[in-house]
């Protein structure tokens, strides 16, 4: 009687076994670990998947000249130089669904000379130049995959008769999803900062910038879809050491949509938004819109 209780035992394990596949046996000789019904890809400290590297050299050259009636022409010109390596890389850390990492990068060189009539300036400048482009994918097969990032440009802008403009964009932040079978909603938020330099005149400008966001979608029918997105900001913004504007905003809109009629041929979409920031230049608006198409 305990023999036959203990096959009995014995095949109730095994049935239990097959049935959830989770059961774990000794490594391989490859080292990953094996399981009932399938294999996994076993973990890894680091795995990089691909590396680029490049080198690059930019060259500007600009001139204006400036005729006015009555005045001596007037020229100013612009040199910019810029030397650069470049690296570009995906990879893996521990597993390839639980970071994905992939990195821009390029530091440089960079040598500049204006020379202004218009104004009587004349700068040199030299140092040296970074850019990037990093994210990080976590937990991408998960309930909540999140991203974190940040990224560094910088560009430059033509101005006629005014000199270029030198911006530089930089912006740090995390985006969580989450609902993805119920309502798809995303979380986000994100530090920017943003600084734009002349050289030959008082626009210099910058923003400082913490945004928080929300955006979800639901469909509660088959014929019914609502779209919620809301944004918080806090915002600085300075210009030419003269100009002051520091503000909070906030930005809400609701969209619903309805099909109905023969076949869902019938549209009707409605749509509520608040706007409202406070500070100097303080504004307040809300806005309502329909929209039917038969």
């Amino acid at each position: 009687m305990t023999r036959i209780l203990h096959h009995e035992r014995l095949l109730a394990s095994a049935v239990l076994c097959m049935a959830t596949g989770a059961v774990w046996a000794q490594a391989s000789d490859e080292g990953a670990p094996i399981i009932v019904g399938e294999r996994r890809e076993g973990l890894k400290a680091y795995h990089l998947e691909r590396l680029e590297l490049a080198f690059r050299f930019d060259a500007r050259w600009r001139e204006d000249r400036i005729r006015t009636i009555g005045q001596a022409e007037q020229k100013n010109t612009e040199e910019i130089y810029t030397e650069s390596i470049d690296l570009s890389s995906r990879s893996f850390i521990g597993h390839r669904n639980l970071v994905d990492l992939t990195v821009d990068l390029s530091i440089g060189w960079e040598d500049s000379t204006s020379d202004s009539e218009t104004t009587g300036l004349l700068q040199r400048d030299s140092g040296v130049v970074t850019t990037y482009n990093i994210n990080a994918l976590i937990l991408a097969e998960s309930a909540t995959p999140t991203t974190i990032y940040a990224l560094k440009t910088k560009s430059l802008f033509d101005r006629e008769f005014a000199g270029s403009i030198d911006s530089t964009n930089s912006e740090y932040g995390v985006i969580v999803r989450t609902f993805e079978d119920f309502a798809p909603t995303s979380f986000h938020y994100f530090h920017r900062e943003q600084l734009e330099d002349s050289q030959l005149s008082l626009a210099d400008y910058s923003q400082k910038q913490d945004t928080f966001s929300i955006h979800t979608q639901w469909s509660p029918t088959d014929t019914q879809r609502l779209l919620i997105e809301y944004a918080f900001d806090i915002v600085e913004e300075r210009q030419a050491s003269t100009f002051v504007n520091d503000y909070n905003r906030h930005d809400a809109t609701i969209t619903h949509t309805w099909d109905f009629g023969p076949e869902n041929a019938h549209n009707l979409r409605s749509t509520a938004r608040l706007y409202d920031q406070d500070g100097p230049y303080g504004n307040r608006t809300l806005r309502l819109d329909e929209s039917l198409r038969l």
